[in-house]
């Protein structure tokens, strides 16, 4: 019996927020060289619990077009770029393509099956959170034991499968390596 694709979770301090707005850049090819989007750094809003009145609605319109800012700190929302190297294969998807099904969760750091209730993985998640600065569900895993570099016939070493998952849309990203870096604050 083959195993299922494993995700491992990025070890970021963000997630791709909802709806995420993605930015991107392909090169001559059509490969993805970044991709940016609105993240959501949980531990910005412990620190500044966000003022909330009920008679304001909040409308998410697009994000500006990212300008790295080298801050993270200060702001629970704000863009976030993805820089990849060595780009040898990207595809967008629909959503609903992304299956839980169909990859292996054993590597989060909070398993789903042993949570009673959603307050309580809630309650898990904050407190892995607070303990590690580490978002537990960033949306964006590393793809071990991958059909995707097994069909490129590629070495797995070098190259890395990243799966992004947006509320629409996942990106399916094969490089030699990845790196973050912040934008500027989205109200």
């Amino acid at each position: 019996m083959t195993q299922k694709p494993k995700l491992i979770p990025v070890r970021v301090p963000w997630m791709v927020s909802s709806p995420p707005h993605f930015q991107t850049w392909k090169s001559g090819d059509g490969c993805l060289n970044a991709i940016a989007f609105i993240a959501f750094f949980k531990l910005e809003t412990a620190k500044h619990p966000p003022e909330i009145n009920s008679s304001t609605v909040a409308i998410v319109e697009a994000a500006p077009a990212f300008s790295p800012s080298g801050i993270s700190e200060g702001a629970p929302y704000r863009l976030v770029r993805i820089l990849f190297d060595g780009t040898i294969y990207s595809a967008m998807r629909d959503e609903g393509e992304f299956s839980d099904d169909d990859f292996d969760w054993s590597a989060m750091p909070i398993d789903r099956t042993q949570v009673n209730s959603v307050s309580e993985y809630v309650k898990l998640g904050n407190r892995y959170l607070i303990e590690t600065s580490l978002s537990p569900t960033p949306r964006m895993y590393e793809v071990e034991r991958s059909p995707l570099i097994d069909k490129l016939v590629v070495n797995p070493q070098e190259y890395k499968h990243i799966v992004l998952v947006g509320e629409d849309h996942f990106f399916d990203v094969v490089a030699r390596a990845w790196k973050w870096e912040p934008g500027q604050a989205v109200d």
